[in-house]
């Protein structure tokens, strides 16, 4: 039986730092690239999103 090595997050699911501004929007002071991402394209100055899905 192969078990499953947990190892940790890396590339755009690693954790990282956010401005002050998208602190405010998210609630926290870390989260992974890919969050961020999908929330500056929902948030953005050229979106028309109002919410996020």
């Amino acid at each position: 039986m192969v078990r499953a090595v947990t190892r940790e997050p890396r590339g755009i699911r690693k954790p990282r730092p956010v401005s002050p501004e998208m602190k405010d929007v998210v609630g926290e002071s870390v989260i992974p690239r890919r969050l961020a991402h999908r929330l500056s394209s929902a948030f953005g100055p050229t979106s028309r999103n109002t919410t996020f899905k």
